[in-house]
């Protein structure tokens, strides 16, 4: 059985790779695709894009939490 701890660690690295990803297409192609968007659909990518890093931030959060050290047999809910 693979401990609940490799898990996590996997997880925390998954999630710093898609909010990575995200971060480079919100900069990069996304910035070039908001600049020709009209005005409100322009802000509601905006949003979004803080939405998601947001998102990717509480998922991080979650998996520091201090009671997901030592010996983990079950996760508490993500509020």
């Amino acid at each position: 059985m693979v401990p609940l701890r490799d898990h996590l660690d996997a997880l925390y690295r998954d999630t710093i790779a898609v909010s990575e990803a995200a971060r480079r297409w919100f900069d990069g192609p996304g910035r070039l695709w908001r600049e020709e968007l009209p005005p409100q659909p322009r802000l509601a990518a905006s949003i979004e894009a803080l939405e998601v890093s947001a998102r990717l931030l509480a998922v991080m959060n979650w998996l520091l939490r201090p009671d997901h050290y030592g010996e983990v047999t079950v996760l508490g809910p993500i509020d």
